[in-house]
């Protein structure tokens, strides 16, 4: 018996960075948001005997998207993130709620572009590195 393809619908979810008195919900301005693993190689090396030594394997980890631009507003997601640049805070991040799980763990927040064109509704993309793997938790 073969199963039927699935697919999830991104959101409605969440996507909160920091915590207590340092928390910026950012989900009412993000467009787009990815969390993407980078796994790299090594090679293995063949020594002598024939045999071989194996490569390692390495990975990281960044939380990616787009945002509609708000710096300036009251509650700012741009002015927080450029308030808090260099610095690490938790994460949350929930593509969608109906999913019933979510991935935290811990990233260095950066500023993203302000500006665009005139006339326009600018938006901007962010890119966060996590600080080792983020964790998939099963809520509910």
């Amino acid at each position: 018996m073969s199963k039927s393809p699935r697919i999830i619908e991104m959101g409605p979810g969440t996507l909160v960075i920091g915590a207590s008195e340092t928390i910026c919900a950012m989900e009412h301005q993000v467009l787009e948001a990815t969390l993407k693993p980078d796994a790299k190689h090594e090679k293995p090396m063949r020594v002598l005997s024939g045999d071989y030594i194996p490569g390692t394997r390495s990975e990281s980890w960044t939380l990616s998207g787009k945002l509609a631009q708000d710096t300036g507003e009251e509650d700012s997601v741009q002015d927080w993130l450029f308030d808090h640049r260099g610095q690490e805070y938790p994460f949350e991040f929930t593509p969608r709620n109906a999913r019933k799980q979510k991935f935290q763990g811990n990233l260095i927040v950066e500023a993203t572009a302000i500006g665009g064109q005139s006339g326009t509704k600018p938006d901007t993309e962010f890119e966060f590195e996590l600080v080792g793997a983020p964790i998939r938790q099963k809520l509910g």
